[in-house]
């Protein structure tokens, strides 16, 4: 009883946080309507009323058509932003809960939420540890017990791994998701001037990787979560005959370090195969990159002489050598 207790507060608070997730992209979206509406609005007559003056005035160098052409270029990109704030609640459903189930439909045959998949593997789970509890009261033997926790710990490890860290791996790019598309707006607006034009190209590429490896981490998720529940249900079933006494417990400790190890690597997988995509758009979503780690450096031996100079200070720093420094060398010579 303890254990389905546990799997619905676990169940509770993934609905809790994926609700919240959608208000927060709900609430950013409404938000910027009303600050499109009235920033928008007071930039863009601002900037008609003094491109009429530098037309009836004669200051304006360039030609009339030249300014109609600006004018309604303005008035589409701010249409365009209002207009994607209208369909931002279509969007984030589109690329946060049908993109993942249809992913999902892909590999298990059966169009469901990850979320789901990763549910019935906390189910199975819930289910040998009940068994497993069984087990042990009904035995008398000390090597017994510890050996059936040992089992426990191995199955936790292979069940809850890759149930646990995609479950959170989807919270953050869902999170994501709901600052790309919250942001929108704003962004869209920044193809007004050219100064920002560069941002909306960022926002675009990140919301494609985004987009991207979430399609990732939902497949990752859907194989991940098919295999930890063969491995969970096999494991199941012989504990299951060895506690009605059709068999002992031989063979069980070698499946449960089999299912342990199942799920570290299936967790690796979910962990590593989603930022892949993103790269792609030069984009790194849900990674972390030390300035002090061999694989953060941009350079070699820029990279270790900074790494030196900072693991031992009073050594003498070693010059990079640049294009621009080797030239003004050869010219001091």
């Amino acid at each position: 009883m303890d254990g389905v207790i546990e799997w619905a507060v676990f169940n509770e608070i993934f609905e809790f946080v994926d609700h919240e997730l959608q208000t927060l992209t709900f609430n950013m979206v409404n938000g910027f309507i009303k600050w499109i509406l009235l920033t928008g609005t007071l930039i863009v007559t601002t900037w008609l009323i003094a491109q009429g003056w530098m037309l009836v005035t004669g200051k304006s160098r360039e030609p009339l058509a030249s300014v109609v052409t600006s004018v309604m270029k303005v008035f589409a990109v701010t249409f365009f932003a209002a207009g994607f704030t209208w369909g931002a609640d279509n969007l984030a459903t589109t690329l946060g809960q049908t993109m993942p189930r249809a992913i999902t439909g892909i590999v298990t045959s059966n169009e469901r939420d990850p979320k789901d998949a990763i549910n019935e593997s906390f189910k199975v789970m819930q289910g040998t540890f009940a068994l497993a509890d069984m087990f042990s009261a009904l035995g008398d033997s000390a090597e017994m017990k510890s050996q059936l926790k040992s089992m426990q710990i191995y199955s936790a490890v292979g069940v809850a791994g890759p149930a646990v860290v995609g479950g959170a791996l989807l919270m953050i790019y869902k999170f994501a998701l709901a600052l790309f598309i919250g942001f929108g707006p704003i962004f869209i607006l920044c193809l007004l001037f050219k100064q920002t034009q560069s941002l909306f190209s960022k926002w675009l590429y990140y919301g494609a990787g985004t987009t991207f490896s979430l399609a990732v981490l939902s497949f990752m998720v859907a194989i991940a979560m098919k295999v930890v529940v063969i491995v969970a249900v096999t494991m199941f079933v012989k504990l299951r005959f060895a506690a009605t006494g059709d068999s002992t417990l031989q063979g069980l400790d070698m499946t449960a370090l089999q299912q342990g190890g199942v799920g570290l690597v299936m967790t690796a997988l979910i962990i590593l195969c989603p930022p892949i995509a993103a790269q792609f758009f030069s984009v790194t979503v849900g990674t972390f990159s030390s300035p002090y780690s061999n694989f953060g450096m941009t350079g070699g031996h820029g990279g270790s002489s900074k790494r030196l100079a900072y693991e031992h200070p009073g050594l003498p720093q070693l010059e990079e050598v640049t294009p621009d420094s080797k030239g003004k060398r050869n010219h001091a010579w």
